[in-house]
C-alpha cells in the first residue's frame, strides 16, 4: 500500500498528488491529522482542517458551512490536539489523482 505523507505542520492548503496504476477501481485512502483548539493556539479561532479529493468536497448537508465540522474534517474545538483517522473508500480511475488538505482558522 503506498503512502503519501504530507507537510507537517499544514500552513495554508496543501494538494498531495498520486497515481493509481490499477484500472477503474476501489481505493481505501486513510488520513490522520491533528487539530488545536483556540486555547491551545492562543487564538479566537479553533484550528479546522478539511479534506477533498479530486477537487470532490464530502460535505455536510443542510449547514451553511458545509466543509467544517464534516465527517472529512478535522475539529481543533473538539480534538484538543488529539490524532483523529479519517477513511474514505472511493472509486478512482487509472491516472494522477490529488487530495487536498485545507486549514481553515
Amino acid at each position: 500500500m503506498p503512502i503519501i505523507k504530507g507537510k507537517s505542520p499544514l500552513t495554508t492548503a496543501e494538494t498531495l498528488a498520486f497515481h493509481t496504476s490499477k484500472k477503474n477501481r476501489y481505493y481505501l485512502i486513510k488520513i490522520s491529522a491533528r487539530a488545536q483548539s483556540e486555547k491551545q493556539r492562543g487564538t479566537t479561532d479553533d484550528e479546522d482542517i478539511t479534506v477533498k479529493i479530486d477537487n470532490t468536497e464530502f460535505s455536510k448537508s443542510n449547514t451553511q458551512n458545509g466543509l467544517i465540522n464534516s465527517p472529512a474534517s478535522f475539529n481543533g474545538g473538539k480534538l484538543h490536539n488529539k490524532e483523529q483517522i479519517i477513511y474514505f473508500i472511493i472509486h478512482l480511475k487509472t491516472g494522477k489523482h490529488g487530495l487536498m488538505e485545507k486549514k481553515c482558522g
